[in-house]
């Protein structure tokens, strides 16, 4: 089943403009470009979400209980949002359909019905035709699968897109002290009267750290791609050399570690 995208799953295809009318125009939209090969489609955003993906502390906190959430760092699915609107109405119709019958109520001459019906198929699933043109389809793993769209005009006229779409996700670790967690660039404005807030205030783990900007900048540089990142640096950290049988090891055994990073 196709489903409607919703905006924390997917990353937003960009919403196409009509020609300044005001409204859906009763069919293409002098503004509105159909997908020249059959539809677009665009890989999850999920750099916004590694802020909020903590399992939750324990109080006291328990270093090596600190930890991402595990949907979140191996996510059993992948959400891609697919676009293969003929018209402006189409797209307005699949993307919002209680909005659309309002606008149908208000002004039925310019907001008729879409006639043009659709039908998915990808991985091995299927959908039966329908009206649904923009939505969200899920992968069970990252790699290449094959997505095919066909569209059925009002007279029967049936035409078929087939492409391949690349389920591909960067993960970026950092591990590190204050360098690398952000300190000194805190998410909100230093005032007099305002402390800074940060992604993590014990860590001072911040969304303009250099490595979540670089992560935010890499997601943003394709549509087709997304950047799982996964920050467990923190200001003060310490490296912690291990100890065998009350030794410590020669430099060629010596082992570094992070002994408060675990993740699951």
């Amino acid at each position: 089943m196709l489903a409607t995208a919703a905006p924390s799953a997917a990353r937003p295809i960009a919403d196409p403009e009509d020609d300044g009318g005001g409204g859906a125009g009763g069919g293409t939209g002098a503004g509105y470009v159909a997908p020249v090969d059959g539809f677009n489609w665009s890989a999850p955003d999920r750099f916004q979400s590694w802020s909020t993906n903590w399992v939750t502390r324990e109080d006291p906190i328990v270093y090596p209980n600190e930890l991402y959430k595990k949907g979140y760092v191996n996510p059993t699915k992948w959400n891609i949002s697919v676009q293969g609107c003929v018209s402006l109405n189409d797209y307005i119709y699949s993307r919002d359909p209680v909005g659309y019958a309002e606008m149908q109520e208000e002004d039925p001459e310019n907001s008729p019905t879409p006639t043009t019906l659709y039908k998915w198929e990808w991985d091995g699933n299927s959908s039966e035709f329908s009206s649904k043109c923009y939505g969200n389809i899920d992968f069970p793993a990252e790699g290449t699968y094959f997505v095919t769209v066909t569209t059925k005009s009002a007279t029967g006229v049936e035409k078929i897109w087939r492409k391949s779409v690349e389920v591909k996700d960067f993960l970026i670790v950092v591990l590190g002290d204050s360098s690398a967690s952000g300190e000194g660039a805190s998410d909100t404005k230093v005032t007099d009267t305002a402390r800074a807030k940060r992604v993590d205030n014990r860590c001072h783990r911040s969304n303009n750290s250099g490595s979540a900007q670089a992560a935010k900048r890499i997601e943003n540089g394709s549509s087709h791609s997304s950047v799982t990142y996964i920050s467990f640096a923190c200001s003060g950290a310490t490296m912690a050399t291990k100890i065998y049988n009350g030794k410590r090891p020669t430099p060629t055994t010596t082992k570094k570690t992070f002994s408060f990073v675990v993740l699951e």
